[in-house]
């Protein structure tokens, strides 16, 4: 049998078919990114490792609109679970990170309530993981206890009261954490569906990449978390939405905010005190007046009036239909002095 052989013609077509353009490095999807060294062939082929985890167009730590959201969303978590179950908590937001879905899921500990949500209106469903903690607490502090209950039996299933309170927590998520993100991005929250179980719960591939962030909630007696799991698939279309510089919104923002505290101090209600004349007087004087001794008082033509002690106006005195009354002089200004 005769072996067909290619001739060196048809060996330089094939591999220009497939090698990299000469402008740049050749461009991957948001699944992965290129890692390690790269070899190249005698056909001008190159290749590499490719790292799934390192997905270099979502850099960790460098989304500062997401930052930003999650940042504001602590706030009205913290005040919504201490409306909810009556104690106060602290919540802080954890760094984004990118890793693989099998990781992720490997990571995560027994019991925990895996809500699948979809993310409308352009981000495809995405995974909000509450542990153990956050849930013992919740349901601890709603039936009389001091939210200290600890999960002692791993890997079981969660009784129907348990999934009506997951319920109303995630109902407490969404309307709070949509509110945030109206500002940026419009995004509703649906929940699909609650498991208790990672191998019912097939949001990607386990070797795809996604986009991994949380809050951690310390009630004092208790420690839980809130994560949020999101394919980087699908959430490309926001991308540029929560990787975007926040300066210039940022800057409207405390514009806006500076016009409310404008108005509502310049409405503030403040006691004017303006002494006309003081005379010092000892123990030993105040002692021996008598009914008819008369003070006498050196009154200056302009005299300061103070709000609780700070000196703000200059003023003359004198009557106004029938009352005593000062008439503003000058408005003191801090650098001036009394």
């Amino acid at each position: 049998m005769s072996e067909a052989q290619l001739s060196q013609d048809e060996i330089d077509a094939l591999l220009d078919g497939i090698a990299p353009e000469p402008d740049g490095p050749p461009s991957w999807s948001t699944r992965g990114a290129v890692s390690g060294h790269g070899i190249a062939n005698g056909g001008g082929v190159v290749t590499g490792s490719f790292d799934v985890a390192s997905a270099g167009r979502f850099n960790n730590g460098h989304l500062p609109t997401l930052a930003l959201i999650n940042e504001r969303f602590v706030d009205l978590f913290a005040r919504a679970l201490h409306e909810f179950t009556g104690r106060r908590v602290t919540v802080k937001a954890e760094d984004a990170t990118v890793t693989k879905y099998a990781s992720f899921t490997d990571a995560l500990p027994t019991p925990s309530s895996l809500n699948i949500v979809r993310m409308g209106p352009s981000c495809g469903n995405g995974l909000f993981v509450f542990d153990a903690g956050l849930l013992y607490f919740v349901i601890d502090s709603l039936f009389g206890g001091s939210g200290a209950m600890s999960a002692t039996k791993s890997g079981r299933h969660f009784t129907t009261t348990e999934q009506r309170l997951i319920g109303r927590l995630c109902e407490m998520v969404f309307t709070h954490y949509q509110k945030v993100w109206e500002p940026v991005h419009p995004m509703q929250f649906e929940l699909v569906r609650s498991e208790s179980e990672t191998r019912f719960v097939n949001l990607t591939g386990p070797d795809c990449a996604v986009l991994v962030y949380g809050f951690t909630i310390d009630s004092g007696t208790s420690m839980g978390r809130f994560q949020i799991c999101m394919p980087l698939d699908h959430i490309d279309p926001i991308r540029d939405v929560i990787m975007r510089d926040v300066r210039e919104k940022t800057t409207v923002s405390d514009a806006r905010w500076s016009e409310r505290l404008a108005a509502q101090v310049a409405a503030a209600e403040i006691e004017l005190v303006a002494n006309l004349a003081s005379v010092p007087v000892t123990c030993k004087e105040l002692l021996e007046m008598k009914v008819g001794d008369v003070i006498v008082l050196d009154i200056k033509p302009s005299i300061v009036a103070c709000a609780d002690g700070i000196p703000v106006l200059r003023c003359r005195y004198g009557n106004a239909d029938g009352r005593y009354a000062i008439r503003v002089e000058e408005v003191i200004v801090p650098s001036s002095g009394a």
